[in-house]
């Protein structure tokens, strides 16, 4: 089964993310309080309106929510994409720590189209996807290391909320969709050994 390379972008990104947070036993992933949420049984909203974005989505499901560390995730999608993505199209990830950007790339769709079993150009229609990835065993963990005066050191972990965005867009600047979550975590929870 097919699904646009675009939504598989959007999703292996924030569900990659996802796994960090699981790691210090968060609840399932938070939704940023920007767009609506997207159809099915997921964390993940949109940006913002979707009326301009050429990929409807259906759904997103994924399983389990929240991610495990050392399982598979599995996602699946149900979309309609109303134009053909052609070579050039690309897609911004950005990963936040309040508001520090940590992480900032784009990233070429049509080199990516592979994983998905797609290759460029991607005809417009009706896609599914089910797509599995197998989630590290080890996750670092969040934390700070500290020295004191007296030269003693303190490792300190720490509560943060990272949020995750996949900005999508045609080679002609087009919008194919924006989708994103936040992943928040816990470090008194039981998951860290």
């Amino acid at each position: 089964m097919k699904y646009s390379t675009v939504l598989l972008a959007a999703l292996s990104t924030t569900a990659s993310a996802a796994t960090i947070g699981q790691f210090w036993g968060q609840s399932p992933l938070g939704l940023p309080g920007t767009g609506d949420p997207v159809p099915g049984q997921s964390p993940l909203k949109f940006c913002g309106p979707t009326y301009q974005d050429i990929l409807e989505i259906n759904y997103v499901n994924i399983s389990p929510n929240p991610p495990t560390p050392g399982a598979t995730l599995v996602v699946k999608a149900s979309g309609n994409l109303t134009h053909t993505i052609e070579a050039g199209a690309y897609v911004v990830v950005e990963v936040k720590y309040g508001y520090i950007k940590l992480i900032h790339k784009i990233l070429d769709l049509c080199e990516n189209a592979g994983q998905v079993d797609l290759e460029c150009p991607v005809k417009a229609g009706e896609m599914v996807l089910t797509k599995e990835i197998d989630l590290p065993k080890a996750i670092p963990p969040v934390c700070a290391l500290t020295i004191s005066n007296n030269q003693s050191f303190k490792l300190t972990t720490f509560q943060g909320k990272y949020h995750v965005m996949a900005d999508v867009y045609t080679k002609d600047d087009e919008p194919i969709t924006c989708i994103t979550a936040d992943v928040i975590f816990h470090p008194n929870k039981p998951g860290f050994s």
